[in-house]
């Protein structure tokens, strides 16, 4: 009787270190596609990072790419919750989230 409660217990403590490693790696993969898309969007993180918080057509000014590919690509990063979008008044300004400073900086060499 007492090895059988022995062996479910095994059971489900297996069952609960397959999950948790599944978790982990889950996390793993997520952090692996967040630092991915600090380095893809390395020159937009890096403006952000000195200036903010800036409005787009102060980010399109100062990066000199089209509009099409200033939304998208700020579509990306906050997708990924690396920007945040601020609607003060009439301006939508962006900003680096703060939950991620440390990523960035590692990442970029800051």
């Amino acid at each position: 009787m007492a090895q059988q409660e022995h062996q479910m217990q095994l059971d489900s403590s297996d069952a609960g270190s397959q999950i948790q490693a599944f978790a982990i790696a889950q996390n793993d993969h997520e952090f692996k596609k967040i630092v991915a898309c600090v380095k893809f969007h390395s020159d937009l993180i890096h403006l952000l990072n000195f200036r903010q918080p800036l409005s787009t057509r102060e980010l399109l000014s100062e990066l000199g790419i089209s509009k099409q590919k200033l939304l998208r690509d700020l579509k990306q990063l906050i997708r990924y919750n690396l920007v945040k979008r601020i609607s003060f008044e009439s301006n939508v300004l962006y900003v680096i989230n703060g939950d991620f400073n440390s990523v960035v900086c590692k990442t970029l060499d800051l």
